[in-house]
């Protein structure tokens, strides 16, 4: 089986998205192609193409979608784009998305708008549902791309909790949760606009996830 493989991104979280599959410590008999990734800059696609051993570049998430047909798409680029890179590649007929965190952001950032609390929640969760129903209508399967929630220990605590809850003894009284990684290394990052968010928006979701 031959699986050809896009990236949206060519920054940080792209960066270690395309090593990862290098990193694979089993294929299974699976040939793994990174047949394409496209960028906002297309100066650093070029390089990224050039280090990976990516076979083109594109000008646009949907120029790439037509051109490579991919069957896993992943959306690694700036949180704004999350959301319609998403419904793009369910509407193109893509067999799996990955999705970098977090999944959407309040769509008033990238509209200038401003609002209360409880309005940027419920509007973000209303375009949240609208992405997931995109997704579902087209049968694509969607992947999320956060590693707390798959690690050992932390697949063992749900598996615990779950039986406590079975047998209706024992709760959770506290969680704590730290991430304290360097990146990202986006000019996005800071930018509510463009990631919803800065560092503790875009860093407390790692640990939020698993809590939750």
């Amino acid at each position: 089986m031959h699986l050809k493989v896009a990236i949206n991104g060519s920054g940080f979280a792209a960066d270690y998205t395309a090593r990862v599959y290098s990193q694979l410590p089993h294929k299974n008999g699976v040939t793994i192609e990174l047949a394409g990734v496209t960028s906002g800059r297309p100066e650093t696609a070029a390089r990224f193409a050039e280090t990976h051993g990516i076979a083109q570049t594109f000008g646009s998430h949907s120029e790439m979608l037509a051109a490579v047909r991919p069957h896993i798409d992943n959306i690694a680029c700036a949180n704004f784009a999350h959301g319609p890179y998403t419904i793009e590649a369910a509407q193109a007929g893509v067999p799996v998305i990955v999705l970098e965190k977090p999944p959407v952001i309040w769509p008033g950032w990238t509209e200038g708008r401003q609002a209360d609390a409880r309005t940027r929640k419920e509007e973000s969760m209303s375009y949240l549902a609208e992405v997931l129903d995109a997704v579902r209508s087209a049968g694509s399967k969607l992947l999320y791309a956060e590693d707390f929630v798959y690690v050992d220990g932390m697949k063992g605590l749900v598996e615990l909790l779950i039986e406590s809850r079975r047998v209706d003894k024992g709760k959770v009284l506290y969680q704590r949760g730290v991430c304290a990684h360097q990146g990202s290394h986006a000019p996005a990052y800071d930018t509510p606009a463009k990631s919803g968010g800065g560092a503790l928006f875009n860093k407390a979701c790692h640990p939020l996830g698993p809590c939750l």
